[in-house]
């Protein structure tokens, strides 16, 4: 009897465990990889579109994992199954990826590859930035010559 009594009051303990986390987001993980290499790119971010500061990946893995995010109004914004979630991920020297990703119940691990940006090398002229008089400290007389 006593032990019933016990495993009945473990199953409660666990139950109530459950819908402590109920309204808790499900955890994703995007992982930023260079398209050519497949290694980790540890300057990426990720942006999601709820929030108005992206967040770096870890250096070493360039992975990022959350189960919420938070707007600039301090609101969580869980991550909920069925719920369709929006990012850019970006690093420099690379083009940017947006992703609208499906939130399922378990197993959120996204992979992304990113293309580096190709850039034209054969620009052979020199580009000429040409400077204005400011007329404000010339007394608006800018022909040189006097009135």
């Amino acid at each position: 009897m006593m032990w019933t009594a016990l495993l009945f009051g473990t199953m409660i303990n666990n139950a109530d465990a459950k819908k402590a986390k109920e309204g808790e987001g499900i955890a994703i993980e995007i992982t930023v990889l260079d398209a050519e290499t497949n290694t980790p790119i540890p300057t990426a971010v990720v942006k999601h579109s709820e929030v108005d500061e992206p967040a770096r990946v870890n250096e070493s893995t360039g992975a990022w994992k959350e189960s919420e995010v938070f707007d600039a109004r301090g609101n969580a914004h869980p991550f909920e199954p069925g719920n369709t979630e929006q990012f850019s991920i970006s690093a420099s020297g690379y083009l940017t990826t947006v992703v609208a990703y499906d939130v399922r119940k378990r197993h959120n691990v996204i992979e992304i590859k990113l293309q580096k940006m190709t850039i034209n090398e054969d620009i052979s002229e020199d580009i000429v930035l040409p400077f204005l008089r400011n007329e404000a400290l010339d007394g608006g007389n800018s022909g040189g010559g006097a009135n």
